[in-house]
């Protein structure tokens, strides 16, 4: 049984760590190269998926889109709904002509507007922030309603309350009943300043007599499923509208169909490859610095071999041999793994405050840091334990006359 306590242990490893301060120096900077490089992957990648988040955020929910160029129609959407697994809810939207131009007193902006169907919000995940969705009633009544986005409400507006105001789009007044989240699309940027508006798609058919649609709008249940959706979604609109394989159709690939988080999920895919690849450098570091600790470790041992036989014959164990040094190698793992740390956010914190990279503002990642740290620990230990067994079992007497 050990006869000194953790604290008298730790006193000792610091001690003949300070005798050697070159080699201990040394063994340290492996470390902090390993830790350095694994925390600098973790920061990358969390950042990088705090970006990717916020990207989800700013589009609206992930789903596919069938362009069907008024081909379209409603009976569609219960068949996608009915027959293909997965489907959580299926809109559909005809477009308002080019250039539209939406007019509220002596201003005129220019405005990207669609007739929806009812389930258009539920499918996009738009959330109002002032006023209400469409209702039922305004697709039954065929009312002249409109919802439009922050920033048609800001363009229009101003500081001005629009909700009851009426606008005029192609010479009709529509009274606005809910301003929208501004979304972004893989074609339209953030920084682009064209705002959007939606009416009711019945009162659409009955101003125009076309019963067809333009676009159809399928959101999964599972993100996961996006990809799979995309095709069955084209291959059932080409079964219900043979005409899609026929003549010019064909030539197309016709209707066309992609998803809105392509660009997302792509960037998503190489992130990840991009940490494996950084963290087994990261690997590669530690388990050189692993290497590192257990030739000195050996050294050690054999340079020290009277003071272990010194030591057993006044009473110390073989457990206070085999932890004095592996304890040794803790520490130097401990404070060459902090002080990486300590290094890599610092730098993440000043990249994140320069405004150019356009970054998520900083956030201290205790996960990885204690994941970084343990590996770091889990290395010292893992590359100490058996030059520190074979120098604790060293017979005294044979130690005391090497």
């Amino acid at each position: 049984m050990s006869q000194l306590g953790v604290m008298d242990l730790i006193g000792l490893a610091v001690h003949a760590l300070r005798r050697n301060g070159l080699r201990t120096g040394l063994t340290g900077l492996g470390i902090f190269l390993g830790v350095a490089a694994t925390s600098a992957t973790l920061q990358v990648q969390h950042i990088t998926s705090q970006r990717i988040q916020q990207r989800f955020a700013e589009r609206e929910a992930p789903r596919v889109q069938a362009w069907v160029w008024r081909r379209g129609q409603l009976a569609d959407l219960a068949a996608i709904q009915t027959e293909l697994a997965g489907v959580a809810s299926v809109s559909a939207a005809m477009g308002l002509g080019w250039s539209q131009q939406a007019i509220y007193q002596d201003r005129s902006v220019p405005v990207q507007g669609m007739a929806v169907s009812d389930t258009y919000f539920t499918t996009t995940g738009r959330q109002m922030v002032q006023g209400r969705y469409l209702n039922a009633t305004d697709f039954s009544d065929y009312r002249s309603v409109v919802v439009i986005d922050q920033t048609l409400a800001q363009q229009m507006f101003r500081d001005r309350d629009p909700i009851g105001t009426n606008i005029y789009l192609s010479g009709m007044a529509w009274q606005v009943v809910g301003v929208m989240e501004t979304k972004t699309t893989e074609q339209r940027g953030s920084g682009e300043q064209e705002g959007e508006l939606v009416i009711p798609l019945s009162t659409q058919m009955a101003l125009t007599g076309r019963q067809q649609v333009d676009h159809i709008f399928v959101r999964p249940d599972d993100l996961r499923d996006l990809e799979r959706l995309e095709g069955q979604v084209k291959t059932l609109l080409q079964q219900r509208h043979p005409e899609y394989l026929q003549g010019i159709w064909a030539q197309f690939d016709a209707p066309r169909t992609a998803t809105n988080v392509a660009d997302i999920q792509a960037d998503q895919e190489t992130l990840a490859t991009a940490t494996r690849s950084l963290l087994g450098v990261g690997a590669i570091a530690l388990a050189i610095a692993g290497v590192g600790i257990a030739n000195i470790t050996v050294a050690s041992t054999l340079e020290r071999t009277r003071e272990i036989g010194l030591r057993r014959a006044i009473g110390a164990t073989q457990g206070d041999v085999l932890w004095q040094f592996v304890l040794e190698s803790v520490v130097v793992s401990v404070v060459g793994g902090v002080i990486a740390i300590a290094t890599i956010e610092g730098v993440t914190l000043g990249i994140t405050r320069y405004e150019p990279f356009g970054l998520p503002a900083y956030e201290f990642n205790g996960r990885n840091a204690l994941l970084a740290l343990g590996a770091a620990i889990a290395v010292g230990i893992g590359s100490s334990v058996a030059p520190a067994l074979r120098a604790s079992r060293l017979d005294p007497v044979k130690a005391l006359r090497s």
